[in-house]
């Protein structure tokens, strides 16, 4: 296996590693009152001048037109129809970060330069905004509404000026402003690395950001959401994609692995992880994809 392509897997798993904890520590930040209330004024001071410097940090809704009307096959799981960008023939694996795997599909095709799609399932963006006596009437009654109501909110749409001797004391006079300081302050954290735009996905409780090297989509359904994130695709990804989530169609590859691994995914079961490992070998997977369920093993082994 290539050095890139290994490189290039570790990173995106310390990506996923960082952003998660990193995340949710922001959120509870942002919508703590003792925090917020000590200086409005400051923060918002502080929040233009970090998005001056990374303007990735304020995306907004585009109108997006896609250049191929091209498709792709689905990983069909519960009720969940996904299109798999890196090809029918990917290798399924985890990305096992400290005991929190991630479904994963590498493409097969060039062993130094890979496409990589991981999927999360029932993420942070399903969590209830607890607090409904400030927050859910400001910002979106859920984790995910709030992103994506931030998008409709940027940086030029706030004055600091109006944050001047604001607490959450009297902050029923400009509950507006309050509103859009919070959204950009929530998005600048979630933002993926050198992401463009995001555009709304059509008829699904869904949006997708794109980024310099690949894209990330979250979608809720039923209360949950899902994210499927990409690296080192194609510019067409993106519509492909988007293309595959309004048609019907079947699996055409062998996803049996890939179904072992999310019924394993919140499992502690040593046993179902070696199973996994027993079908990647008799399938002749890479030693890397082999690896990584590995580093699972040793984990739950370990705790």
């Amino acid at each position: 296996m290539g050095v890139i392509t290994i490189a290039l897997v570790k990173a995106l798993a310390i990506s996923h590693l960082l952003r998660g904890p990193q995340l949710l520590i922001a959120v509870l930040l942002f919508f703590s009152a003792d925090v917020f209330a000590k200086d409005i004024f400051k923060a918002c001071i502080e929040t233009k001048k970090a998005i001056e410097k990374r303007p990735s940090y304020d995306i907004t809704w585009s109108t997006y037109l896609p250049e191929t009307k091209e498709t792709t096959n689905l990983f069909n799981t519960g009720n969940l129809s996904i299109p798999l960008v890196t090809g029918a023939s990917s290798e399924a694996t985890v990305m096992g970060v400290l005991g929190n795997p991630e479904l994963t599909f590498k493409s097969s095709e060039n062993k130094t330069s890979q496409a990589i799609q991981a999927i999360s399932f029932d993420t942070i963006f399903s969590k209830v905004i607890e607090d409904k006596e400030k927050y859910p009437e400001l910002v979106g009654y859920t984790m995910f509404d709030a992103l994506k109501n931030s998008f409709s909110v940027s940086i030029n749409d706030i004055y600091c000026d109006d944050y001047k001797n604001l607490n959450l004391r009297n902050v029923g006079k400009k509950k507006d402003a309050l509103r859009r300081l919070m959204l950009v302050l929530l998005k600048a954290n979630f933002s993926p690395y050198q992401a463009i735009d995001v555009i709304n996905v059509d008829s699904r409780n869904a949006f997708l950001v794109r980024q310099g090297r690949g894209f990330e989509y979250h979608e809720m359904k039923d209360g949950k959401t899902f994210m499927v994130s990409t690296f080192g695709g194609k510019r067409t990804d993106v519509d492909i994609f988007l293309n595959s989530l309004s048609f019907d169609g079947k699996s055409d590859g062998d996803f049996e692995i890939a179904h072992e691994i999310v019924k394993n995914i919140n499992s502690k079961s040593i046993q179902g992880w070696q199973k996994i490992i027993g079908l990647m070998k008799m399938q002749n997977y890479s030693e890397l994809s082999v690896a990584t369920v590995q580093e699972q093993i040793d984990y739950l082994t370990s705790h």
